[in-house]
């Protein structure tokens, strides 16, 4: 067990509690106020150059998804590594030759759009379409984006649905640009979701399916959904036919995978375990540890009242009960997850789910305050 220093525990406790409660010194309305409100938006100028574009020979079963995507929409649900992406750019290919989106987008031509969950993964996605097409691409991000959608003149939105092709953004910002009739569902050839296994309850990728029951038929965009796993959460054997249903009705798709699962796996990026020896007995441990864990307990008790303790005020302050409900959510299974950890496991457990919940706080595309404040506690406790 890593030892750690006796003066260290006591420093670091008493900067937890400063930042765990600092809400109750001075005037709360300037703590709550947001750290960013700026969508960003990253038009790229169309590149004709074919010849720099990158070739990448598909895969056979890569070439079997596309097929099957043509025909109808689907889910891809193949492994970490095995291409989902390329598959969404071929097929993003397809459409903008078949629905010759190159056209002007003031006589009706539609725009491709490609929705994600986080901001790395708008910039991501946007490079792989750029490297492998020559259809020009807008990235779309940023924090607190709800009042920047509809602020944002409408002469700016069409500026930019007529320079790009295909349109990369967070989901919240494509619901946004729905409310507010920015963007019409209409308007788009081509729905990609990423990660579309998230598409349940409340999420934005949900309440974008459900706009489709407001328009007629015919002018339903294709979908295509990207996921390594169909489930999202803790089911048992018997629910899996059920969840896979529940997905595909939400999505209005067919989910599949490859015919061959032996290929797939020659490609996929597969985790490698590292056991990791502990013991439930405190009888294991020495003084020392004992006192880090007891400290570990007492941070991340403080932290959860904290969070419960502040829920109606930071919905009053942030606006949007929706997306306070949502980071609140998110940050207590978080510390919550640490306190289990920490129950079932030990210190270990607990500092490397600690660090999982760090890097989930940190590539989060709608952080607001509380989430910042969970981010440097847990940064503090993972560098304990």
């Amino acid at each position: 067990m890593q030892k750690f220093r006796e003066d260290s525990i006591l420093e670091t406790t008493k900067k937890l509690q400063n930042m765990v409660y600092k809400k109750s010194e001075g005037s709360g309305k300037d703590k709550r106020r947001h750290l960013s409100q700026n969508l960003k938006v990253y038009p790229m100028a169309e590149n004709n150059d074919a010849s720099k574009k990158e070739e990448i020979s598909p895969r056979e079963y890569q070439l079997e998804m596309l097929e099957a995507a043509k025909e109808k929409n689907i889910i891809v649900c193949l492994g970490t590594g095995t291409g989902k992406t390329f598959i969404s750019i071929k097929l993003i290919e397809h459409l903008a030759q078949l629905d010759d989106i190159r056209q002007p987008f003031s006589e009706g031509v539609k725009r491709t759009i490609f929705l994600v969950n986080t901001v790395p993964l708008v910039f991501q996605q946007a490079d792989a379409i750029e490297s492998c097409t020559s259809l020009s691409v807008a990235r779309y991000c940023g924090e607190m984006i709800q009042m920047d959608v509809k602020s944002r003149s409408q002469n700016d939105w069409l500026e930019d649905f007529k320079n790009n092709h295909v349109l990369v953004m967070t989901a919240q910002i494509y619901l946004d640009l729905l409310d507010s009739a920015n963007l019409k569902l209409s308007q788009a050839n081509l729905l990609v979701f990423d990660e579309c296994h998230r598409a349940k309850k409340r999420h934005e990728y949900k309440r974008i399916m459900d706009c489709f029951a407001n328009i007629p038929e015919q002018d339903h965009p294709r979908i295509l959904g990207l996921t390594a796993s169909v489930l999202d959460g803790k089911v048992t054997r018997q629910m899996i036919p059920e969840k896979i249903t529940e997905l595909e009705s939400t999505l209005r798709s067919v989910c599949m995978t490859a015919s061959d699962p032996n290929e797939v796996e020659k490609h996929g990026a597969w985790p490698e375990g590292i056991p990791k020896e502990y013991s439930l007995s405190n009888d294991s441990i020495d003084d020392r540890s004992r006192k880090v864990q007891d400290q570990f307990h007492s941070i991340l008790n403080s932290l959860l009242a904290f969070l419960k303790d502040i829920k109606l005020e930071i919905m009053n302050a942030c606006g949007s009960e929706e997306f306070c409900r949502k980071a609140l959510a998110i940050t207590k299974s978080g510390v919550g997850e640490c306190l289990g950890a920490l129950n079932d496991i030990g210190i270990w457990a607990a500092l490397e789910v600690s660090r999982m919940l760090l890097d989930e706080l940190g590539i989060s595309s709608d952080n607001c305050e509380i989430q910042q404040l969970v981010f440097q506690c847990v940064s503090t406790l993972y560098f304990f």
